[in-house]
């Protein structure tokens, strides 16, 4: 029981990490609207193998590579100038796609780009997400506390492999409903670029008024 409870949190907790608009399920729904379903899955194998060792890193990790609260302290405050950064990409892209010479993104401007290069890029987007492997060590924490998450191996293994299985379907999900999620929502695929955007700049700054203000520094 304890260990099916296990992988059922890690399945809860990645509902947490993707399932709402965020940066990562909005950039699978741009590379699904860009280079077709099967290829966006090749770029959701290359956010899962960083959210796997991200979740692993939370749950296994902590304790054994010296992941303290100084070191998830300044991984919070490093994550700041990163997103910041991303933010500003992205929506200097919505502008060029809207009022520059670049054409607008759409699901007939297929990329001719490898397979290999849209994993590595789903590598590289999945790496700046800094606050991953924070999120899954306080998740865990929170549920070893608890008495939710068994302290075993074995459960925190299946804790990984919940979190690897539910974040591949959910992400695979919006990657085959992209097209859907466009004909019933033009506005928010037409604006993905300025979504993300708002999306990265609403939970910067919510992070740092938590960092900052919200712990009585």
């Amino acid at each position: 029981m304890e260990f099916l409870l296990a992988f059922l949190a890690g399945l809860a907790a990645c509902c947490g990490a993707v399932l709402l608009p965020g940066m990562l399920n909005m950039s699978v729904i741009k590379t699904s609207l860009r280079c077709g379903p099967r290829d966006a899955v090749v770029f959701i194998a290359g956010l899962v193998t960083v959210i796997t060792i991200q979740a692993a890193i939370g749950v296994v990790g902590a304790n054994y590579l010296g992941l303290g609260e100084e070191t998830i302290d300044k991984i919070k405050i490093w994550a700041i100038p990163v997103f910041v950064g991303l933010a500003a990409f992205f929506f200097y892209r919505g502008y060029q796609s809207h009022f520059g010479d670049a054409p607008a993104e759409d699901e007939e401007d297929v990329a001719d780009v490898a397979d290999g290069s849209l994993y590595v890029q789903g590598l590289s987007l999945a790496f700046m997400n800094l606050l991953g492997i924070p999120y899954y060590y306080a998740l865990t924490v929170w549920l070893f506390g608890g008495g939710t998450l068994d302290p075993s191996m074995t459960a925190k293994i299946l804790f990984v492999v919940g979190v690897t299985a539910g974040c591949f379907g959910i992400l695979t999900a919006y990657a085959y409903g992209a097209k859907w999620i466009k004909t019933n929502a033009r506005p928010l695929t037409a604006n993905l670029n300025f979504i993300l955007a708002g999306l990265i700049t609403a939970g910067v700054a919510t992070h740092a008024y938590r960092l900052f203000f919200s712990s009585g520094q």
